[in-house]
């Protein structure tokens, strides 16, 4: 997908939106690890928060390589 000049500010503000997003779930996953004792398993939330964030942190990116 490129993206022309007057596009550039819109990727900019979606990038910055997935980047929040991606913070956010990272965050929220080492909360719920923190709060789980280190003999038990990692709970799944934990590893679907890192999944979404990983996900939208390589859709930051794609976008910044096409715009």
């Amino acid at each position: 997908m490129n993206i022309d000049s007057s596009g550039t500010n819109t990727a900019s503000k979606v990038r910055s939106i997935l980047v929040e997003l991606a913070r956010r779930e990272k965050d929220e996953a080492a909360d719920d690890a923190a709060a789980t004792p280190c003999c038990s398993p990692t709970p799944a939330t934990v590893l679907e928060a890192r999944t979404v964030a990983a996900l939208l942190g390589a859709a930051a990116d794609q976008l910044l390589a096409e715009s």
